[in-house]
């Protein structure tokens, strides 16, 4: 048996993941029957909220700002006075109890977001390296406006 020989892997190019691409995937998914379960682990809105921290959380780590998401916090807490606190407590309590209904309300607000940024124009950039970016920063990530 000849053994083979393997070429070496070549170094991607970074490649960033914006979380509100992956929230509408995610909105497109659910619509056509998936069940929230597949993407957060859980279909209690709880685990939709730990995720979202979590990604946010890994892309700060890793010297990524998600200047996007930051302009959708500031939206939603702005324009629509849904955040920062006790926003998961209250689209539950508005969806009835129904944790699948609120997870959807939160994506429906995602694609609103998106579709008023497109009518707009807004074409800023998405993202922000941070300086260092080194990821040993414990510094909390802070919504950029």
């Amino acid at each position: 048996m000849r053994a083979i020989k393997a070429s070496p892997a070549r170094p991607r190019a970074k490649r960033h993941v914006y979380l509100l691409d992956v929230l509408m995937e995610i909105r497109r998914e659910a619509q056509s029957g998936r069940p929230m379960w597949l993407f957060f682990g859980s279909e209690h809105f709880d685990a939709m909220a730990a995720y979202l921290t979590g990604y946010v959380f890994c892309c700060y780590r890793n010297g990524f700002q998600d200047r996007e998401w930051g302009d959708f916090v500031k939206w939603l807490r702005e324009v629509r006075k849904q955040m920062p606190e006790g926003w998961a407590r209250k689209y539950v309590e508005d969806s009835g109890g129904n944790h699948v209904k609120a997870m959807m309300k939160f994506l429906d607000y995602v694609a609103e977001f998106r579709a008023l940024r497109a009518k707009r124009g807004t074409s800023s950039a998405r993202s922000t390296p941070r300086k260092g970016g080194t990821g040993k920063s414990t510094k909390p990530l802070k919504a950029r406006g």
